[in-house]
């Protein structure tokens, strides 16, 4: 799981974060493969790029509010599917 976010992730370490940001379409890879691993997304940060710098939006996040890790993986994903997606979009899953 670590070498997915690795390959495909971009470094948001000069931002304030320690996690790297994933695309949307990756982002919901992600979140089907904690699935087959027995884990679940317990919080989603949305990170837009302005200019030549990331910053996260911290109106858009999502955070689980069921403990139900089926529910919690249908959530997160419907979730970034309805997040605007842009290039300049990118989000970064706790689990």
């Amino acid at each position: 799981m670590f070498e997915f976010v690795s390959s495909h992730g971009i470094s948001l370490a000069d931002f304030g974060s320690a996690q790297r940001g994933l695309s949307a379409e990756h982002a919901i890879s992600f979140v089907r493969m904690l699935q087959a691993h027995g884990f679940f997304p317990v919080g989603i940060e949305v990170w837009r790029r302005q200019g030549n710098a990331w910053r996260i939006d911290s109106t858009g996040g999502w955070f689980v509010d069921e403990l139900d890790p089926e529910e919690a993986v249908s959530d997160a994903i419907i979730f970034l599917g309805e997040v605007y997606a842009a290039e300049s979009t990118s989000f970064t899953v706790q689990f």
